[in-house]
């Protein structure tokens, strides 16, 4: 219960009453200190008076008002001054994205996830654009990415995202939309998805976390799966004995070992790139 209430609080405004005067000051106006009816928003109290304001932040639901430093987006989207940092409103912040996702990506997949064809065009787009296209939910499209091929095999790629977004938030939908670029690469042209295939999107630190697990034996992995472990629940599965994932703590500078790697019953050595004899 009290984990629902602290998401219910990080998206809504939490309303509380005081007859005194207390030490807040509106975030939104800067009236203060306040007295009376007050609210109170995951980034600071709100006046009464500013939470009747019908403008509303689209990512973080803060009221906004003119000359508060907020940014009103070409489809009316609202962005209040403490996200406009961090949101990504042009093409060239969102090429930049991008690129430097893409470049994770192959660092942690390694130089045969790089595209054979690399130049990819990046383009925003709104909610505007996408109810043009007789779509509804704009807002729950955040991006999609095109491949065209011509006779010769050759490939030219385009990523659409939606503009007005975090960067952090971004990033996840431009390494999918990365993936399936390289899919539409690689993919056999006679190969058919099945129609109830379900996407599954996974930012970089899921994959990363996933890798990690992959690769348990190694010690640079170490300290990731002890928080993802004890985040879990699971710090029994920490320590020094064989029946322990990952040790409790660190091997010295330049004397650590790997963890054995496990050997399966037909005497085979399992490795995370596959199955091969000893």
């Amino acid at each position: 219960m009290r984990q629902f209430v602290f998401i219910l609080f990080l998206f809504t405004s939490v309303f509380i009453s005081t007859a005194a005067e207390t030490n807040y000051v509106c975030i939104v106006c800067g009236k203060g200190p306040l007295a009376g009816q007050v609210w109170l928003h995951p980034r600071g109290p709100i006046c009464d008076e500013c939470e009747k304001l019908e403008n509303r932040c689209s990512l973080c639901g803060l009221p906004v008002r003119a000359g508060d430093g907020s940014v009103k987006t070409g489809d009316g989207r609202f962005i209040c001054r403490f996200d406009k940092p961090n949101a990504v409103l042009d093409a060239a912040a969102a090429r930049d994205v991008f690129e430097n996702t893409r470049q994770d990506v192959v660092d942690l997949y390694g130089r045969g996830f790089l595209l054979k064809y690399p130049d990819v065009t990046v383009n925003l787009f709104d909610v505007d654009y996408w109810s043009e296209k007789g779509r509804d939910n704009g807002l729950d499209k955040y991006g999609f990415a095109s491949t065209r091929k011509t006779p010769a095999g050759e490939c030219t790629h385009e990523v659409v995202l939606l503009s007005g977004r975090l960067r952090n938030e971004m990033i996840s939908t431009a390494a999918h939309e990365y993936t399936h670029l390289w899919i539409n690469e690689n993919c056999p042209s006679n190969h058919v998805i099945d129609s109830d295939t379900v996407e599954a999107i996974k930012g970089l630190r899921q994959r990363r976390l996933h890798k990690a697990f992959l690769r348990y034996h190694d010690p640079e992995n170490w300290p990731v799966l002890r928080d993802a472990l004890r985040a879990m629940g699971r710090a029994d599965l920490i320590g020094p004995g064989s029946n322990h994932l990952v040790p409790a703590t660190q091997p010295a500078a330049g004397g650590g070992r790997r963890r054995p790697e496990p050997t399966s019953s037909r005497g085979l050595k399992f490795t995370t790139k596959g199955v091969r004899p000893r």
